[in-house]
C-alpha cells in the first residue's frame, strides 16, 4: 500500500485488548528522511469527533449538562436561531447550522489559512439563521462539534484540550495526544502531511485548528489505546461507548443511516462494525471495531490519497 520511500501509513490491530500486529511504513518527513513509527504523530482529524461525544457524556453524567438542553442554554450568542436545537442534534449532524467549511470558503480562506480555534467558534456564532430546521435533515460537517467543544468548555470553565488531557488523555496515558487549537503550537515529532503533483509531493498541510470536530493529534501507540478503551474500559461507562454507536438519525430519508454521535455502524459481510475516519490535508485517519470478535484496527496517513478503509477492510478478509 505504499513506497517506503515515500509518504505512508501505521496500522495497529488489536483484539481481546491485545495488540496482536502494528506495523509503519514510509516517511514522515521527506526533507530530513525522517521514518513513520510507533510515537510518529498525525492529525486524526474527524476520528476526533467520538472523544469530543464521550466527553459530553461524562459531563452529563456530572450533572454539567443534558444532551436535551437547548444550546441557546449555553450558547447566548445564537439567540436569534428561532428553533431549538439540542446539544444531541449538535452531535448527530442534525442541528441544521451551516457548515464551518463552507463559511471559511466563502471568506475566501483554504485549509492552509491560520485560524484559531476560537476565530473557528467566533465564526460560526456569527450565525444569524440556519440552513434547516433542526431535526428534519442530516447533514454532516463540523460546526456542531465544534460548538459542543465549546458548551463543554463553559461548563467546566476550562480549555477544551485541557479537559480532555485530564478527563481522557491522562487515564488513558496517551502520553503523546493533544487537542491543538492554534496553528502556531508546535507539535514534536509530527508527520508531514502530504500530496502528490505528477512525479513530485508537496506538503498539504491544514493550518486550520477548530477543536472539537478535529484536531486531535496522536501517535499510533495512543491511537491503539483508545482503540482498546473500546471494550476494555478505562474511561467511560460501557453504556457511554454503546451510546457512541447507537443510531440517532432517524430522519425518514436517511432511516437506514446508522450515525450515532462519533461513530458510523453497518453490518459488512454479516458482521456488526463500528467505524469512523478522518481527513484533512494530506492526513487520514481510521478506526473500526467488530464487536463480535473484540477487534480493533486503526490506521494513520499522511498522503491525501491513501484510503485507510480500503487497507481494513482488505484486512477484514483475512
Amino acid at each position: 500500500y505504499c513506497n517506503p520511500t515515500e509518504p505512508g501509513m501505521a496500522i495497529g490491530i488489536v483484539q481481546d485488548g491485545k495488540v496482536i500486529y502494528k506495523n509503519s511504513k514510509g516517511i514522515a518527513d521527506l526533507s530530513n528522511r525522517l521514518s513513520i513509527n510507533d510515537s510518529t504523530v498525525f492529525n486524526i482529524a474527524s476520528v476526533s469527533k467520538q472523544f469530543t461525544a464521550l466527553m459530553a457524556f461524562m459531563a452529563e453524567q456530572e450533572g454539567k449538562l443534558k444532551l436535551s438542553d437547548d444550546i441557546r442554554q449555553y450558547l447566548p450568542e445564537l439567540k436569534n436561531i428561532p428553533n431549538k436545537i439540542t446539544i444531541q442534534q449538535l452531535a448527530n449532524h442534525t442541528h441544521g447550522l451551516p457548515n464551518y467549511s463552507d463559511l471559511t470558503a466563502m471568506m475566501g480562506f483554504d485549509l492552509a489559512t491560520p485560524i484559531s480555534n476560537e476565530q473557528a467558534v467566533e465564526t460560526i456564532l456569527s450565525a444569524k439563521q440556519a440552513n434547516f430546521k433542526a431535526g428534519t435533515k442530516y447533514q454532516y460537517g463540523n460546526s456542531g462539534f465544534i460548538l459542543l467543544a465549546e458548551i463543554l468548555k463553559r461548563v467546566y470553565e476550562k480549555p477544551f484540550r485541557i479537559l480532555l488531557k485530564e478527563k481522557i488523555f491522562e487515564p488513558l496515558n496517551m502520553t503523546h495526544t493533544s487537542v491543538v487549537d492554534d496553528p502556531n503550537i508546535i507539535v514534536s515529532n509530527k508527520a508531514i502531511a502530504y500530496r502528490k503533483n505528477g512525479e513530485f509531493f508537496s506538503e498539504h498541510m491544514n493550518r486550520q485548528m477548530e477543536c472539537g470536530s478535529s484536531n486531535i493529534h496522536t501517535t499510533l501507540d495512543d491511537f491503539i489505546k483508545w482503540s482498546v478503551n473500546f471494550k476494555n474500559l478505562k474511561v467511560g461507562t460501557s453504556s457511554q461507548i454503546e451510546r457512541l454507536a447507537t443510531k440517532t438519525v432517524s430522519i425518514s430519508k436517511d432511516g437506514d443511516l446508522g450515525y450515532g454521535l462519533g461513530y458510523l455502524t453497518e453490518t459488512y459481510k454479516g458482521l456488526k462494525t463500528v467505524f469512523h475516519g478522518g481527513g484533512t490535508a494530506g492526513y487520514r485517519a481510521y478506526i473500526l471495531h467488530v464487536p463480535e470478535h473484540n477487534l480493533s484496527i486503526v490506521t494513520l496517513g499522511n498522503k491525501e490519497s491513501f484510503d485507510g478503509l480500503l487497507v481494513i477492510k482488505d484486512l477484514l478478509e483475512l
